[in-house]
């Protein structure tokens, strides 16, 4: 079903210098609501018994993800699957951050800005709960939503805290280290009608003012040699690309290419540094929009 959603015409205009004709494609798909997907939780059961329980529900694979599937289900937030903590629902592009990541057993992680716990379960699920994640969020009804899911999905190998992502002072401390960052939410209006309300360019330059301090801590906070990946659930270059090529220019990172087998993405956008960005457009994958790229720390 095409929504009746407003989009703001600065929106429209902007992603028209970007995207050309194919504009018309990305703003039909921005009106048409996101199918219903699901992570299946593995420290709990494995996949094969929770796609027994939800068959009903008519799952899909997602390509990329073993253990990742849609559904045709509307309210997958109801079952008792989800209350005993057998899956997350979670749109396929936010999945993207922590495959790149990677996280494995017995590693040192940091995710700075945690809450409501999406991607620090699948981190802790990748990691078999062994090693340390510390979970940050800045608000204490955030970090209430980050300790429910974190009990719900049975993570044990989580240390929760409550800063400024802007503020923290780790140095060196993490084998890895993820900012998923605060942002203009551009990609999530497909999940929420009005994510575009208050939508303005002067919006999304005082979120890449904030994005650019927050990538200076992450890259603080990471090993040399380790990794860092940012993500953003937004399109717009200012709070992509434009924070990327800030850490490029000022902090001792390089990009790593990586490419997700099955996921449709696109390069970063001409113009900055960037190309080996991950670009994820609603029309490619019928996803929320999103943005990732993986780094090193190089000292």
């Amino acid at each position: 079903m095409v929504t009746q959603w407003i989009i703001p015409k600065d929106f429209v205009s902007k992603y028209s210098k970007i995207l050309g004709d194919e504009v018309r494609e990305f703003i039909k798909y921005c009106k048409i609501p996101t199918r219903p997907a699901v992570r299946i939780n593995t420290l709990k059961k494995r996949v094969e018994e929770v796609l027994r329980e939800i068959d009903f529900m008519s799952p899909e694979k997602i390509p990329f993800c073993d253990y990742a599937f849609r559904i045709n289900y509307d309210k997958p937030g109801n079952t008792l699957s989800h209350f005993l903590g057998h899956y997350y629902v979670q749109d396929p592009a936010s999945l993207v951050p922590v495959i790149l990541l990677a996280p494995k057993p017995g590693e040192k992680v940091l995710d700075m800005t945690a809450a409501p716990g999406g991607k620090t379960t699948h981190i802790a699920q990748l990691m078999e709960n062994r090693g340390t994640v510390v979970a940050n969020d800045v608000r204490l009804e955030r970090v209430k939503m980050l300790r429910s899911n974190l009990e719900r999905m049975g993570v044990l190998n989580t240390i929760v805290t409550m800063n400024d992502a802007m503020s923290l002072g780790y140095k060196k401390s993490f084998d890895k280290v993820l900012l998923d960052a605060p942002c203009s939410s551009e990609g999530e209006v497909r999940k929420r009608w009005n994510a575009l309300s208050g939508w303005s360019q002067r919006r999304v330059e005082q979120f890449s003012r904030v994005q650019k301090r927050m990538i200076k801590r992450a890259v603080a906070a990471a090993k040399p040699g380790g990794t860092i990946v940012y993500s953003t659930c937004t399109l717009s270059p200012e709070e992509n690309e434009e924070v990327i090529q800030y850490a490029l220019e000022n902090l001792p990172v390089k990009i790593v290419r990586q490419r997700i087998k099955g996921l449709k993405h696109r390069p970063g956008l001409e113009g900055y540094d960037c190309r080996d960005c991950l670009r994820i457009w609603p029309q490619d994958n019928d996803t929320i929009g999103f943005f990732a790229c993986k780094m090193v720390k190089t000292a």
